[in-house]
């Protein structure tokens, strides 16, 4: 058994169950009966579901494939080392949303992240991370009329 994913995907279904006891206290929507609850429920689930087939995976996996793993290496090249630099960059992400704001975290995370799984050419690693960040924000802010954090940009933006 390999006991690293099926810890992982242990944490991964308490993390999703916990998302839909949250999301179950959410107010009902009575006109179109799709409420605050839909999407969240729906993303908990699927992390659920994906981290229980982790566990199953991993249950299933002979000792001798697990033990085989190379050590941890301090590089890009291995999974375990850019699955930790993920969980710290969206871990500093929440962090500075509020204060900086959505549009250039998300442009700086985007542009981290696409860097780190060996984006190196600039023009296309800036246009992704800009174009990305942009059309969610118009998506979120004028069609669905959902606010963002404005952050430094909030005498601009509003």
């Amino acid at each position: 058994m390999n006991r690293a994913n099926f810890v992982s995907g242990a944490i991964g279904v308490a993390v999703g169950g916990g998302a839909l006891a949250g999301a179950s206290e959410f107010p009902p929507d009575v006109v179109m009966n799709v409420g605050p609850a839909f999407f969240p429920s729906m993303l908990a689930g699927m992390l659920v579901l994906a981290s229980a087939i982790l566990m199953v995976g991993a249950a299933l996996e002979p000792a001798a494939a697990a033990e085989a793993r190379a050590p941890l290496r301090w590089s890009f090249a291995d999974g375990r080392v850019r699955a930790a630099v993920t969980v710290a960059a969206v871990a500093g992400f929440t962090l500075v949303l509020g204060p900086l704001g959505f549009i250039p975290t998300s442009v700086l995370f985007l542009a981290g992240m696409m860097a780190m799984l060996g984006m190196r050419r600039p023009l296309p690693l800036l246009a992704v991370s800009v174009g990305v960040t942009a059309a969610i924000w118009l998506i979120f802010e004028k069609l669905l009329v959902l606010s963002l954090p404005a952050g430094i940009l909030d005498s601009l933006l509003y």
